[in-house]
């Protein structure tokens, strides 16, 4: 990588690491070219965001169905007033299902690995509540 010197040189101001982290300017720092900010933007809309935050707090999603994410666990909905059904589910906003599965499977992957370091003294329960990364075939 020719350019990390220079990203680093970026990064040498009062607000070093800071301002990546709070996506001020992690476009040019970044080492693949990504643009975090606009991929964040195009996933999800500001107005879905406030929609979902909206209806959580109005105890609407008390009244809807879900369903079980498939490797972090968690309960996603599957209505919320004014967000398109097909943003409810991450994978959904993803171009490329297959992508999302293989970061999805890295990130679960990524937590077992980290919490290894803490699993003999955790409880069943909290185990048992650990992402899963999919089985590769």
């Amino acid at each position: 990588d020719e350019m990390a010197g220079e990203r680093l040189d970026q990064l040498e101001d009062p607000f070093r690491l800071y301002r990546c982290h709070t996506i001020m300017n992690c476009a040019s720092v970044c080492p693949k070219g990504l643009n975090p900010a606009k991929a964040i933007r195009e996933r999800m809309k500001l107005r879905f965001t406030r929609a979902m935050i909206t209806a959580a707090l109005r105890g609407e999603l008390d009244k809807v169905e879900y369903a079980n994410h498939p490797v972090f666990g968690v309960n996603m909905p599957l209505s919320c007033p004014e967000v398109p059904a097909e943003m409810l589910d991450p994978r959904n906003t993803w171009k490329d299902k297959s992508g999302y599965d293989a970061q999805a499977d890295q990130l679960a992957e990524a937590f077992q690995k980290n919490f290894d370091k803490y699993r003999e003294n955790a409880s069943e329960e909290i185990i048992a509540a650990e992402p899963k990364a999919r089985v590769k075939a």
